[in-house]
């Protein structure tokens, strides 16, 4: 018997081969011991629960009654065609809250009548487990009945498996939007969004915002900004992210695997063929996350090479170009960020190699552009080198609109 919870342990795929594999293997019966989902993402007895509206899980059916219906039947269909499976058991439907109006109200009702995963008592013999975690439901939201007891739609999901029930196509949720907005630039939510139907298929439907002070979002620096609106009928929501947009990409050259000699989104000319010129994946050596540009040559002269990006699609405006290096043993060096419109240089900014960790940030305040330019912007590494070889490290390149 495997416990199975969607959010969690992964596809029904995955599901059905693992236990279809050890019904092969073993010749037993399979079955799903522990299942559960969610028909509302609120809480309801001021004790947290396992998931809810936000966190880090898999959410493929929304926090609703069909959406709990839904999860399910797909569950008990993927079991109808796995190997020797004979059942399931959901876990837990019916631990609902204990009905005060505040947590410390609970808290005593848990102690004198149960209803949590264990009461202050169990720290006897379970201190480190039930001990630490007694009190009240974490699964409230996933009960087939309400808090006052009341059964759900839901709960008719064991019978309607097997002898069906037909009903009308009809929006049951709406898919939250979200969209990345420029401080300086605008801020235009999108036409349609995502409903999921209660057969579990999406459609496209309009949707009305409310009214937002585009005005005081853009004033309001980096900021997570909630626009809510209607669709067909249901609440809908767009997160609005007012960011610097970074107009370069694969900026600190995350997106590659290790060893990629030409990163994503960028050109490398490498004029004298020096021995190591790649993407390395080792954060201790890294301005930010776990990778970076590494190179690295023995032979003197042999470091020679531009890295750069180019853009032609910018609206007007100004910007600032930034780029991090460092460096060491590179004797003799000819280094500098640059900034090239329509294959002229416009900035320079030279910057010297001076060891582990020193890193230089070659930093552009204004780079006037007009829409259809071609804009180059890069570094230029060129050292001599000594001892043995040159090397050094090239890391988070931004470009940010800094408006008119």
């Amino acid at each position: 018997a495997s416990s199975y919870y969607p959010y969690w342990h992964g596809t029904l795929d995955n599901l059905k081969n693992t236990l279809s594999a050890i019904a092969e293997q073993y010749d037993k019966k399979v079955m799903v011991m522990e299942t559960s989902y969610a028909y509302t993402g609120e809480d309801s007895d001021y004790f947290a629960n396992t998931i809810g509206d936000g966190g880090a899980f898999t959410k493929n059916y929304p926090f609703t009654l069909q959406g709990q219906t839904n999860c399910l039947l797909d569950t008990i269909e993927t079991l109808s065609h796995t190997s020797n499976a004979i059942g399931i058991c959901y876990w837990e439907g019916t631990w609902i809250t204990a009905g005060g109006n505040s947590y410390e109200e609970n808290l005593s009702k848990w102690e004198e009548f149960g209803c949590g995963w264990a009461s202050s008592y169990a720290k006897e013999y379970d201190p480190n487990d039930a001990g630490k975690w007694y009190g009240g439901s974490a699964v409230d939201n996933q009960t087939f009945f309400d808090p006052s007891g009341h059964p759900l739609e839901s709960l008719k999901v064991f019978a309607l498996c097997q002898k069906g029930n037909e009903v009308e196509v009809k929006a049951d949720a709406v898919e939250d939007a979200e969209i990345d907005v420029d401080l300086n630039g605008s801020v235009v939510l999108p036409d349609t969004v995502m409903a999921v139907m209660n057969d579990n298929s999406r459609m496209a439907v309009d949707v009305k915002w409310e009214a937002f002070d585009e005005a005081a979002m853009k004033s309001g620096g980096p900021k997570k900004y909630d626009i809510k609106g209607e669709a067909d009928g249901l609440e809908a929501h767009c997160y609005v992210n007012m960011i610097e947009y970074n107009f370069l990409k694969n900026p600190s050259f995350e997106e590659d695997n290790d060893k990629a000699s030409t990163p994503s989104g960028w050109v490398v000319e490498d004029h004298k063929k020096a021995d190591q010129l790649y993407v390395e994946e080792k954060q201790t050596d890294s301005l930010s996350g776990k990778k970076h540009y590494h190179f690295w040559s023995a032979a003197q002269g042999s470091v020679d090479f531009d890295l750069y990006q180019e853009i032609n699609d910018l609206p007007d405006g100004g910007y600032r170009f930034q780029i991090s290096a460092m460096g060491g043993d590179c004797g003799t060096e000819n280094c500098y960020a640059y900034v090239m419109i329509d294959g002229v240089q416009i900035l320079s900014y030279p910057f010297e190699m001076t060891g582990y960790n020193n890193w230089k940030t070659p930093y552009f305040e204004v780079i006037p552009y007009k829409e259809g330019q071609v804009m180059r912007v890069g570094v230029h590494i060129e050292c001599q080198g000594e001892g043995n070889g040159a090397w050094g490290k090239i890391d988070d390149a931004m470009l940010n609109s800094i408006g008119d």
